[in-house]
């Protein structure tokens, strides 16, 4: 059922986002080409201006889209009227959060890598793709080799972790959100940035620590060695602390948003409209998938 759950929200959600990050790319292509035509932006071409402006605003549309339609998808189909429909199924919270969840979690991902790819489209020739090669290729043999490499493992941890911690907070902003008795989606923005700004307190709190011990260790030694020494354990110290709140909670918010739709859900509705959609939606995830 986790599988039909799955394909069926992964059809839904993509049926917008394949759209908007195809007109992403498109416009990529059509800004690389009023480049190559008018000789690119130092020929102060207006053409070629405005098809890189509306680029950029392409493309950071697109990605604030993505996040934000993830959360609403979620709210719209577990705590409006759809709500009626996804709870009355024969399916625990945990399936509808995980198939949700990963799905979210993959667009994130796709959203980051056709960002990615429309910036390279747009800017990026063959001196360009050398030196961001040899970049890597340094960048990656000095954090995985030595005293860096727990530093570069936990650079790989944070990455990964990260879109799993953004789908998990916007889940439990909404749902905690969804308990008020009106302006819902008001509430989850302000729930999920009340998350925020305790993590960024925390965040700051953590780097004035470990910016005063780099800063004291300075004083005491004049040693270049010993100082690279301890600005990376000081990095590593903020990004463990920082793995730590992210994975506290990516815990507690699937936990919580689990405890609102198992027993704070006041969803009502007619006993015929609840037969009907739950018969309507096992026939599309079971007869059409």
């Amino acid at each position: 059922m986790l599988k039909k759950l799955f394909k069926y929200e992964w059809k839904e959600i993509s049926k917008s986002l394949i759209i908007l990050h195809g007109i992403v790319l498109l416009f990529a292509v059509l800004t690389r080409i009023s480049f190559a035509v008018s000789g690119g932006l130092n020929e102060n071409s207006t053409i070629a201006g405005l098809f890189f402006f509306l680029s950029i605003m392409v493309i950071g549309t697109a990605a604030i889209f993505t996040v934000v339609f993830i959360g609403y998808r979620f709210y719209k189909d577990v705590f409006t009227d759809q709500g009626y429909l996804t709870n009355t199924l024969p399916v625990t919270p945990q399936q509808i959060i995980i198939s949700k969840g990963l799905t979210g979690i993959l667009w994130m991902v796709l959203d980051i890598i056709v960002v990615i790819a429309a910036i390279f489209i747009i800017m990026a020739d063959k001196e360009t793709f050398s030196n961001l090669s040899q970049l890597m290729k340094e960048v990656i043999g000095y954090l995985f080799h030595g005293r860096s490499l727990l530093t570069g493992c936990l650079i790989v941890a944070t990455i990964v972790l990260t879109p799993f911690v953004s789908v998990l907070k916007m889940y439990v902003s909404v749902s905690i959100g969804s308990l008020l008795s009106g302006h819902k989606l008001l509430g989850s923005v302000g729930v999920y940035a009340g998350i925020y700004v305790v993590e960024q307190i925390i965040m700051i709190i953590t780097i004035a620590v470990t910016g005063n011990s780099f800063i004291s260790s300075s004083l005491e030694s004049e040693n270049a060695w010993e100082m690279q020494v301890t600005g990376v354990q000081i990095a590593n110290t903020t990004m463990i602390i920082n793995l730590i709140i992210s994975l506290i909670i990516f815990i507690a918010g699937f936990f919580v948003t689990k405890y609102i739709m198992t027993k704070k859900l006041n969803l009502q509705q007619t006993r015929y409209l609840i037969v009907w959609k739950k018969f309507e939606y096992i026939y599309l995830l079971y007869y059409k998938n």
